[in-house]
């Protein structure tokens, strides 16, 4: 919605080798006009909450991924969850996401709502496993079909592949 340029990269560092556990609910997401909808009905956030966002982000989290810290990793992931944007976006869900967020962190802090949802993700080294059984039974308690998906990330570039 936005006429700004995107901002410069700053930095780029290669994610580590985590495990990311995503959980994709049979649920209408935000997209297309609603989503437009809401960024017009929730932006701009408070300067206050963007200064905050700004520091998790470059005094906690990149250094977090440098030195390959979960735990100071999830405890960003966990804290940006609960600012700005990021917060406006899950409460569109009400208590179904949120409710969610609240149990998987007991397995780990890094578990958020990835985009305007309904996507959810975890990233451990540890349990995979019990997060994956964690979304499906909580999806399912509530209804919902959930396909879980166990990745890595992708520390190359794209790929274009031209046809002769």
């Amino acid at each position: 919605v936005s006429r700004a340029k995107p901002p410069k990269v700053l930095v780029r560092y290669d994610f580590p080798d985590w495990d990311v556990v995503l959980a994709v609910p049979d649920l209408r997401g935000f997209h297309s006009e609603r989503e437009v909808n809401l960024f017009k009905e929730y932006c701009p956030i408070d300067v206050e909450e963007v200064r905050e966002l700004c520091h998790i982000i470059l005094m906690k989290m990149l250094p977090s991924v440098l030195e390959k810290d979960l735990d100071d990793f999830g405890e960003s992931i966990f804290r940006i969850q609960r600012i700005g944007f990021k917060r406006v976006e899950i409460d569109q869900y009400g208590d179904l996401i949120w409710g969610l967020l609240e149990r998987a962190s007991d397995l780990t802090k890094a578990v958020g709502m990835s985009s305007t949802g309904p996507t959810v993700y975890a990233i451990t080294d540890t349990n995979k496993r019990d997060l994956i059984d964690l979304f499906k039974e909580y999806f399912e308690e509530r209804g919902l079909r959930c396909d879980v998906t166990v990745t890595k990330a992708k520390n190359d570039g794209a790929e274009i592949f031209l046809n002769p």
